[in-house]
């Protein structure tokens, strides 16, 4: 039998959730691939997911019938690209009831936040799509509900080895950019085209300009390319200019774009440098632009699944992890609450967990609309990630693709039945 070290090194370079399926083996395998130690090396060694690939989260509203207000929301976390084909089951979901106005705020090693955005939170939910039960619904400090705060992200320190919440007073923002491990997070203003990076570790912020014109939609929101952030923005009359950074509070640009048909960057979601070839996602049409002969194509997707903004949030930075929300939890509050009040909080979440246990197909109700609702969001990211596999060799036969570039008729068509 295999010592734990030698166990815990080979586990720790699987998948998380082959890591996760580990724990059904034996108790003793299930302590081993739980414990702290082995999160924190399979954060290290983990498995990376495969090229290309996009991680997303696909949302919509659930009602009841005869009712439209709703009810309840879905979140459907996909990794498009992942070789699990075109499944549409997504690799885990989540349905919110009682806080059903959260949305995506970030990702930081393999946990997902979400947060009202546009308002103060109360509340928020760290949420793990790797493993089973994942997600730990949190309260802001009782010291802290009677002032104007809103969540603005979560990141984690190397150094001091904590995750931190970044909660922000009286600063709007709109734009947010994926932490990492070694990365401060970025965060945008795009009243001041400023974009401020917080240091986990130390607690400090760096104001950063954004590069290019400075006007209300003359940038995008913040993403990440090549493992760093990423900015699209105006930069001269029918110009945009891709930019990477900022290394050293510089940013260096990627590419410009002229003669673009992009006037607003704004509507950009999406950037993936495919080798040459950049690929951006805006305003429901996919843009093909060759570095090396300075050509953009236009590409009209089938209106069948052509997605809403709204419907999907792309999770910058993802990477799988066995990362315990509720660890998280316990370190966020572990300075404001005392041993009583904690065990008192987990008594109570146990008792929640057993009631609701009875109203659990319902749920399972809720996610099977809400994966039906959300159908034509994992069809167009995995049509993405087909076409990111074909460039940049094959940019001329995407090009060429009768169902890209002309409108769509009842050859292509496909229908989908509950």
């Amino acid at each position: 039998m295999c010592c734990d070290d030698i166990l815990g090194n080979i586990f720790s370079r699987l998948p998380a959730r082959t890591a996760v399926a580990c724990t059904a083996l034996s108790k003793h395998h299930r302590r081993l691939v739980t414990s702290g130690e082995f999160r924190r090396l399979h954060l290290l060694l983990g498995a990376p997911l495969p090229r290309p690939h996009v991680t997303y989260l696909a949302m919509a509203p659930i009602t009841r019938r005869g009712d439209d207000r709703t009810v309840s929301k879905f979140y459907g976390f996909h990794v498009a690209g992942a070789g699990m084909g075109i499944g549409h089951a997504p690799m885990r979901a989540l349905t919110v009831g009682r806080y059903w106005m959260k949305k995506y705020v970030n990702t930081c090693n393999g946990v997902i936040l979400l947060a009202e955005k546009m308002e103060s939170s109360k509340s928020f939910i760290l949420w793990n799509p790797a493993i089973a039960d994942g997600e730990k619904d949190e309260t802001i400090h009782a010291s802290l509900l009677e002032m104007d705060y809103r969540v603005a992200g979560l990141g984690y320190g190397r150094r001091s080895k904590t995750f931190k919440l970044l909660l922000c007073r009286n600063l709007r923002m709109n734009c947010k950019g994926p932490p990492g491990p070694r990365k401060p997070i970025y965060h945008c203003t795009q009243l001041d085209s400023i974009v401020f990076a917080f240091n986990v570790d130390d607690e400090t912020v760096t104001s950063i300009d954004l590069p290019g014109e400075h006007s209300g939609s003359a940038s995008s929101k913040l993403m990440e390319m090549s493992g760093r952030v990423c900015v699209v923005t105006n930069d001269g009359p029918h110009t945009i200019s891709l930019w990477l950074g900022p290394a050293d509070r510089r940013w260096v640009r990627r590419c410009a774009i002229k003669d673009s048909t992009i006037y607003r960057p704004k509507l950009i979601t999406g950037a993936w440098d495919c080798g040459g070839v950049i690929l951006l996602l805006a305003n429901g049409y996919v843009y093909l632009y060759d570095i090396t002969a300075e050509r953009m194509t236009k590409a009209r997707v089938p209106s069948d699944v052509s997605p809403e903004k709204s419907a999907y949030a792309v999770c910058w930075g993802y990477r799988p992890t066995l990362v315990s929300p509720g660890s998280i939890a316990g370190e966020l509050v572990a300075d404001d609450v005392d041993e009583e009040e904690e065990g008192t909080r987990r008594r109570r979440d146990r008792t929640a967990s057993d009631i609701l246990a009875a109203v659990r197909p319902v749920r399972e109700r809720d996610v099977r609309r809400g994966r039906k609702a959300t159908l034509d969001v994992t069809c167009f990211m995995e049509m993405l990630v087909r076409i990111m596999g074909k460039l940049p060799d094959g940019l001329q036969d995407v090009i060429d693709v009768p169902l890209l570039n002309a409108s769509l008729d009842g050859r292509f068509r496909f229908s989908y039945e509950d």
